[in-house]
């Protein structure tokens, strides 16, 4: 918690002393692309979201009314999981063995009038996504015992340092509820490129050994959040 917080007086302080005119701060989710090295028997697709947490400044580009640049600090965990469809019992698992951070930098163009009350901005992120390991080496996180479903084995994950840089698009909305005050609705693709978490499930079917099943994250999803910012001055 103090970490956020210094990080967040850190934005204040940078919001009056360079003159930045904007400060704010979201919550939202992750919604992540789990990518199938190998499927599990009668894989089905895995759908999952995270919490999702940012805080942001912001300002004009150039001196124009309509180009906006951002820098935010964002926070999440890496999630990786699986689902399949047995005939009994246990039909999935996910896990979360590392941290994931990002430090993003945005540009973003108003397609409407700067004195509009709504603005919506097309935009462009840069990312820096490093990760925070929370359980270091390949280990087992569970067991598939017999009698709980038709598969019988156990559960694997191992973490990795994957710091790399991200491309983002997407669309920034924002609608002013009274002077100074604005609604913040963000929504971007993210296309990672390096996993930071594995998981593997090695199993039996009726007895019989079946390959390995794996899956990895690399931060291939979508992130929406709804936040508030003040502008200062007259933006």
């Amino acid at each position: 918690m103090s970490n956020k917080f210094m990080l967040f007086s850190l934005a204040i302080f940078l919001s009056t002393s360079i003159k930045a005119q904007e400060i704010g701060h979201g919550i939202g989710s992750f919604s992540y692309k789990i990518n199938t090295v190998r499927e599990i028997v009668n894989q089905t697709e895995f759908i999952f979201d995270s919490s999702f947490k940012t805080v942001w400044i912001g300002q004009n580009l150039l001196n124009s009314k309509r180009l906006r640049f951002r820098a935010s600090y964002s926070w999440f965990s890496g999630w990786t999981g699986f689902s399949f469809n047995p005939q009994m019992g246990f039909r999935g698992f996910g896990t979360a063995a590392s941290k994931l951070r990002r430090v993003s930098l945005s540009t973003g163009y108003n397609i409407f009038a700067n004195k509009s009350r709504l603005q919506i901005y097309p935009q462009f992120l840069l990312e820096y996504q490093y990760s925070i390991i929370r359980t270091e080496g390949y280990h087992k996180i569970r067991s598939i015992p017999p009698g709980t479903s038709d598969i019988v084995g156990a559960i694997y994950a191992e973490a990795h340092k994957a710091d790399h840089l991200i491309p983002s698009l997407g669309v920034m909305i924002s609608f002013r509820l009274i002077k100074g005050l604005h609604i913040m609705v963000d929504g971007y693709w993210s296309y990672g490129r390096m996993p930071y978490q594995t998981q593997q499930v090695v199993y039996s079917l009726n007895g019989v050994p079946q390959p390995t099943a794996e899956w990895n994250g690399d931060g291939d999803g979508f992130v929406q959040t709804l936040g508030l910012a003040y502008r200062f001055g007259k933006n």
